[in-house]
């Protein structure tokens, strides 16, 4: 019965670990976009970078992370677990945040200056303009 609990917890313990990962992609995809969208230097290095990124499949440079995790950190457990977290973020940011991206860049012109208009803070700006476009079909 104790197995059977500790392949439970287990379980549970990635499956947040995962989320967890997906939900930091999908906050700094929101700041990573904004920026891109706001500067067109900043753009003009991000959009490339993550284009070449995204077409380098993760499996590649699989033995390279978990080398570095694994010596860097100090010992296989912890090590490997670090370098599996960081191949699933890996393995999901580029297309997270190139699809945020390319939905910021789709915001009509209007709304962005009628967020102007009212003067709206940066994460008011974020709530009511950046982030519900992300939703729209």
């Amino acid at each position: 019965m104790n197995q059977i609990l500790l392949i439970i917890a287990a379980t549970a313990a990635t499956s947040g670990r995962v989320l967890g990962l997906m939900l930091l992609s999908i906050v700094t995809g929101w700041f990573l976009s904004y920026a891109a969208v706001k500067s067109q230097t900043f753009e003009n290095v991000y959009i490339p970078l993550i284009e070449v990124l995204e077409s380098v499949p993760v499996i590649s440079f699989f033995p390279v992370v978990l080398s570095l995790f694994v010596l860097g950190i100090g010992g296989p457990p912890l090590g490997v677990e670090l370098a599996a977290d960081f191949l699933v973020f890996t393995a999901v940011v580029w297309n997270i945040w190139m699809g945020e991206y390319q939905a910021f860049k789709t915001i009509p012109r209007e709304m962005i200056e009628v967020s102007d208009n009212y003067r709206l803070t940066f994460f008011e700006r974020m709530r009511n303009v950046y982030i519900p476009s992300l939703c729209r079909g």
